[in-house]
């Protein structure tokens, strides 16, 4: 890329310069053609005007001409004539040289300032002839051309002096001598010092009674005209010259800059698509690269490689309970707590959330590898620290997985089961991980096709109000009713209920199921009073969730009373809390109990119970295992059946299978319990004989009394 840019650099440098040159060569070219220009019309203005005033001068007293032999005669002015004529235009000082030249005697009368001029600026006596050098060649002011035609051009040769001599000349010949040079401006430079810096040639022919007589040349001294356009001309190209490294060196700066830009963004790209901008370790696609490369090595010398997988536990409830901000944080501090511990030579990598991976070839022992437990890191503004555990799964190169792919899999199997069976140090896979894992795929599958054959059911438990013994309603339960394995608790299926396409499908099953059996009980005039229905995070993102509940209860006549959906913590404290909490917050207001399911076993704090629109919290099973005996959870019962009554929530207590527990929760003021002292959960059809059976025989109070 950066060869590409060079380049693409020095094509553009080569080009701005080509363009330079043809700018500076066009506008020294057009400077100087405006140059030519001005001067060739300031000779002309000047030198016409000083011609055509000696031809007037000429034409009078030149009179002497006639015929003679059939040719035209005409005499030149004389010296004396032609000083006095020329006396006055000298004496100007801007009028270099005049020249006389008799077309038919061809002969050249030239006279110069110098010669018209003494030093004092008083006129030469007419009888001097003494002549003056130019351009080291010898001049005689009054001399005979011995050439058969004249050459204006070349007047300045030097014949040596004679007296004016007369050749008649044919007067067409003489016409068209004269015209060829007529009007005729010539514009030199000379730097000798004798003659002026810069001077023109005009040529004017001289007619007399309608006949070409002469040729006046008036050399018109252009030197002071020429300094100023020279000066003109610097300055012009001068400006021409800021203009064009403005014109041109504007774009090449901009390309410079932008090149520069170039070259940063090409390294931004390389970096954004080879490392995590996050913790600054080489992201998948790099991870990949290398690790390809790695086993290609490894393969052909025959070596071990072995694939490290490693994540957090629970990140997902840090982040939603304390922020991502934290849950960077811990991210961070796991990348830097991995490069410092493990081996080298090897290849760390982010393969994205809280998953790392690490290749590490010829590592033939892992048991020496030793990594904390966990990682944790201090809350800002507080004493509190935030902590999650790390899980680890390794693969072996080539006896588990000879591809990175299958590596990759392996090791992360190896990865969720030490993630299911907590284990703290770094679990090698084993084949009936495969198995396991092969065993799940099977479940979702065979569990997806009891979704359609409508193998599932809900079975309803009893929540009983333990102060009257009266059946306060019941929660619905999915059972799976196998063909050959019977009927099945989501124990059994709880790998595909992971799935949330799965668990919403079900959560739609089992809507029509419960609102189909209420109007059915409804219709016998059976007082189930009201039912609960578990929703998954499935379920709640749907959006259109809350519609379709009130929807199939109004389609089922069913009050909205009737209705009570249960969620649990980790399906409110995700990343759309605040979408599902507005599901259930409509459905609240629409008459629908919500209720808080299994709480204490997850991240969810008391200050958090005002934020959610819950009227009933379940408190979960494991704090009444051992109600009688551990004080701990005597303590956080007694404290949410006061807060209950102060922020008006039900509380139910979940789990109640001893008549012992049954009555400690009585005495302490508990109003809601359920558990398989009381019932275990029932088909549809057996609810009716229940409640009847109950209403005879409260077996609650009674029970708890004896």
């Amino acid at each position: 890329m950066c060869g590409f840019l060079v380049s693409d650099l020095q094509k553009f440098v080569a080009t701005a310069l080509l363009l330079c040159l043809c700018a500076i060569g066009a506008s020294v070219y057009g400077a100087r053609y405006v140059l030519d220009h001005a001067l060739h019309s300031e000779a002309q203005s000047r030198g016409m005007d000083w011609a055509h005033y000696v031809e007037e001068e000429l034409a009078s007293p030149a009179g002497h001409h006639g015929a003679h032999d059939g040719r035209l005669q005409i005499a030149p002015p004389t010296r004396a004539e032609f000083v006095d004529i020329l006396e006055g235009v000298f004496a100007i000082g801007h009028i270099f040289q005049i020249d006389y030249i008799n077309m038919f005697c061809n002969c050249d009368l030239s006279l110069v300032t110098s010669d018209v001029l003494s030093a004092d600026g008083a006129p030469l006596p007419p009888e001097r002839d003494t002549g003056f050098e130019y351009a080291g060649q010898r001049f005689f002011t009054f001399h005979q051309q011995d050439q058969t035609q004249p050459d204006p051009d070349h007047v300045a040769q030097a014949p040596p002096p004679n007296d004016v001599v007369r050749y008649p000349i044919d007067a067409e010949q003489t016409r068209l001598l004269a015209t060829q040079d007529a009007h005729r401006i010539l514009v030199h430079t000379d730097d000798t010092g004798t003659m002026p810096g810069t001077f023109a040639e005009v040529y004017l022919p001289v007619e007399i009674d309608g006949e070409p007589a002469y040729v006046l040349r008036v050399m018109v001294n252009l030197e002071a005209h020429a300094a100023k356009y020279k000066s003109l001309l610097l300055a012009g190209t001068a400006i021409s010259l800021t203009i064009l490294l403005f014109v041109v060196g504007y774009p090449i700066r901009r390309f410079l800059q932008s090149q520069k830009r170039q070259i940063k963004t090409d390294q931004r790209a390389t970096f954004l698509a080879n490392y995590d901008t996050l913790t600054g370790l080489p992201n998948r696609h790099n991870f990949n690269q290398t690790t390809d490369q790695i086993l290609l090595d490894q393969g052909a010398t025959n070596q071990q490689a072995h694939l490290f997988l490693f994540d957090l536990k629970n990140l997902k409830v840090v982040n939603n309970y304390y922020g991502h901000e934290v849950g960077d944080q811990l991210l961070c501090e796991l990348a830097a707590l991995l490069s410092h511990n493990l081996p080298e030579g090897g290849h760390l990598a982010r393969l994205g959330g809280d998953e790392f991976a690490f290749i590490a070839p010829n590592s033939s022992d892992i048991g020496s590898l030793s990594l904390p437990h966990e990682v944790s890191i201090p809350l800002a503004n507080s004493t509190q620290r935030v902590s999650a555990s790390i899980a680890a799964g390794v693969a072996q190169f080539p006896i588990d997985a000879t591809t990175r792919s299958e590596l990759l899999q392996m090791a992360d199997l190896a990865l969720n089961a030490a993630k299911v069976m907590g284990i703290e140090q770094i679990c090698e896979f084993h084949p009936t991980m495969m198995e396991q894992f092969q065993s799940r795929l099977d479940v979702k599958k065979q569990f997806c096709d009891a979704l359609a054959a409508s193998q599932i059911a809900p079975f309803y438990q009893p929540i009983i109000n333990i102060q009257t013994g009266a059946v306060e309603g019941f929660e619905a339960l999915a059972r799976w009713h196998h063909p050959q394995k019977g009927v099945l608790s989501p124990f059994h299926f709880a790998d595909a209920l992971e799935d949330n396409q799965i668990n919403s499908r079900l959560g739609r099953h089992m809507l029509e199921k419960i609102t189909h059996d209420m109007a059915d009980w409804t219709r016998a005039d059976v007082d189930f009073c009201k039912v609960a229905l578990n929703v998954a995070p499935g379920d709640l993102m749907r959006d259109k969730f809350a519609q379709e509940v009130l929807e199939q209860l109004a389609a089922s006549n069913l009050p909205t009373r009737s209705l009570t959906l249960e969620v649990t913590e980790n399906c409110l404290f995700t990343g759309e809390r605040a979408r599902f909490i507005e599901h259930l917050d409509i459905l609240r207001q629409a008459g629908c109990n919500v209720a808080l399911d299994d709480f204490g076993t997850g991240y969810s704090s008391i200050t958090q119970l005002k934020e959610i629109p819950v009227n009933i919290v379940k408190i979960d099973k494991s704090f009444v295992d051992n109600i009688q005996d551990d004080n701990s959870d005597q303590s956080i019962i007694g404290a949410l059946l006061d807060m209950g009554k102060s922020m008006q929530f039900d509380v139910v207590l979940e789990g109640v299978e001893t008549e012992n527990q049954g009555r400690y929760l009585q005495a302490i003021g508990c109003h809601l319990a359920q558990g398989f002292l009381y019932g275990r959960p029932m088909p549809a059809e057996a609810v009716p004989a229940f409640l009847a059976a109950w209403t005879l025989h409260p077996q609650g109070p009674k029970q708890l009394q004896a």
